[in-house]
């Protein structure tokens, strides 16, 4: 598909490294058209060290959608975490052709929720082979990381605060690191600078309130 991954990891140790240990992809999603970018950071739940980043401005999103598809496919070891939801439909479409339930491979509240609303995630373990489009569409708005006002600022105050005291050495990612450090208070609240941009800081954010908070 053309889209490129920066690893931190030596070439010759990627596939071990993707097989050994499970690892978060997580994705602040975008609409690809050359403004806010698809920023995505995949870390290693070991150490929350980051083993690989992106930042995809411009993009065909259904092929993106498929790219992303491809490295749950290829690594099985992954959980993948998106803040919105564009590509989420392509996902639950591609996932179960290759025998992966989505709802084990994609952070959704319905299983953060178990607890609370047994039923909803008593009806997500229905087996795959008999699973009805239904079911997806029921619980598509409950896949994800949903962002407002809220939680945003739990992810800029609470994760954050704990992210960079515990694993800002392992940032590796320039972009990542820089995004991170051109963080201004705008009208008191945590934000990316007029003109600047958040969306690889923000998945990195994903993968540490999954592994730390959720």
């Amino acid at each position: 598909e053309g889209y490129e991954l920066r690893w931190y990891v030596p070439a010759s140790r990627i596939e071990a490294e993707m097989d050994e240990t499970w690892h978060i992809i997580s994705l602040d999603s975008s609409q690809a058209v050359g403004r806010d970018a698809n920023g995505l950071v995949i870390t290693n739940v070991s150490d929350m060290s980051v083993t690989a980043a992106s930042n995809v401005r411009e993009a065909n999103l259904y092929k993106y959608a498929k790219w992303i598809a491809k490295l749950l496919i290829k690594y099985p070891k992954t959980i993948f975490v998106i803040e919105n939801k564009a590509i989420i439909d392509t996902l639950i479409e591609l996932l179960p052709a290759y025998g992966i339930d989505p709802f084990k491979r994609i952070y959704s509240q319905v299983v953060e929720e178990a607890e609370v609303n047994p039923d909803d995630y008593k009806e997500i373990l229905t087996p795959l082979a008999r699973r009805r489009e239904a079911l997806y569409l029921k619980y598509k708005r409950k896949m994800g990381f949903n962002t407002n006002g809220n939680s945003r600022q739990y992810l800029y105050d609470q994760v954050l605060r704990q992210a960079a005291n515990t694993t800002a050495h392992l940032v590796h990612d320039t972009v990542l690191s820089q995004e991170i450090r051109s963080l201004v208070d705008r009208n008191g609240r945590v934000d990316h600078p007029e003109g600047g941009h958040d969306d690889v800081c923000i998945a990195w954010l994903l993968a540490h309130y999954f592994v730390s908070h959720s």
